[in-house]
């Protein structure tokens, strides 16, 4: 299937032969090739594996992003990582799935300690039950964010990382929502430095100029306003001192 036009979407052309490729091998491909990982892989190297593909193909990493036919591709590409993950992570449904494609087992690991595996699954327990927390805190974020309220989402999505701060998509979630809130924060200072130059309070207006400079460090218009409340500040001290 061929990509979009450059004028179509945000990606780069580097990035938009990626997910093609990626996404024309959906039909053939299999959940080891898929992830990236060797049959009998281990939990932590599926986890490991599952993570970089989604920080490279979830949806929201290219949030506010023009996407065109990308954004189909990628939600996908990502359904299938996650069917991937689901099926080789449980040894149940891996064993079946193996079994389907004619993929030989992997012997297993000689017995463990009794002891040290009832830890280990205990361990195990404690880190699903707060990634499952996580994940519930990640979808009141994405519920919040479609409500408008960026605060009230960054606040879930900041909660759901210290639960699971190697959960990439919730990671990209939780930037994204900062850099809505920073940018809401933005214009709400612009529109408090226009009242404060109003009410000719300069002194206050180059402060507030100042703010969203350090917010903004790129937008000129922002800097070209603080340099006119400085000058104005300076002559109306000037004009009291005189």
């Amino acid at each position: 299937m061929p990509g979009a036009p450059d004028h179509e979407t945000d990606l780069t052309a580097e990035q938009r032969q990626r997910i093609d490729a990626v996404f024309e091998d959906l039909a053939s491909t299999d959940h080891y090739r898929l992830l990236g990982v060797p049959p009998g892989s281990d939990e932590r190297a599926l986890r490991r594996a599952y993570n970089e593909r989604v920080s490279e193909f979830h949806p929201d990493r290219f949030f506010r992003k023009r996407l065109g036919p990308y954004k189909a591709k990628l939600v996908a590409i990502f359904a299938r990582l996650e069917v991937a993950y689901d099926t080789l992570r449980s040894s149940e449904r891996r064993a079946e799935y193996d079994a389907a494609r004619g993929i030989t087992p992997v012997d297993p690991e000689p017995a463990a300690d009794p002891g040290r595996a009832k830890a280990l699954e205990g361990l195990k327990r404690q880190l699903e039950a707060r990634h499952a927390q996580a994940r519930l805190l990640a979808d009141a974020g994405s519920r919040a964010l479609g409500l408008g309220d960026a605060a009230a989402a960054l606040e879930s999505y900041r909660k759901a990382l210290a639960l699971a701060p190697g959960d990439a998509a919730i990671r990209a979630a939780h930037d994204a929502a900062k850099q809505e809130v920073d940018q809401r924060a933005a214009v709400a200072r612009i529109r408090q430095a226009e009242r404060e130059e109003r009410a000719g309070h300069w002194a206050e207006a180059v402060r507030t100029w100042e703010q969203v400079v350090v917010a903004r460090p790129d937008d000129a218009s922002a800097r070209q306003r603080l340099e006119a409340a400085r000058a104005r500040a300076g002559r109306d001290a000037a004009g009291r001192g005189s």
